[in-house]
């Protein structure tokens, strides 16, 4: 995302010209376009892990490593802890 996403307020585009805010949105579709996929490289880089669930495994909580590896994991939710952790 370059600094112009960053710093623009995407609420004001009151008193644009059509071109203008038709440059704005197209702009903007292309800053947000790979948020995701940024977002996502940014915590591999930095060996954090990925947390999500699938069906294969009903009710557990999956962790993925930048490496590859996963696992199932226990959750404390009163201290936000994990408690267990089993390879898959």
């Amino acid at each position: 995302m370059n600094n112009y996403a960053r710093t623009t307020n995407y609420s004001q585009t009151t008193g644009m010209n059509k071109d203008e805010e038709n440059r704005f949105w197209e702009q903007f579709k292309k800053d947000h376009a790979n948020a995701g996929a940024l977002a996502a490289k940014a915590r591999d880089e930095a060996g954090l892990p990925m947390y999500y669930s699938d069906d294969a495994y009903p009710g557990k909580v999956l962790r993925k490593w930048p490496d590859g590896k996963k696992e199932v994991v226990e959750i404390d939710e009163k201290r936000g802890a994990i408690i267990s952790s089993t390879p898959i």
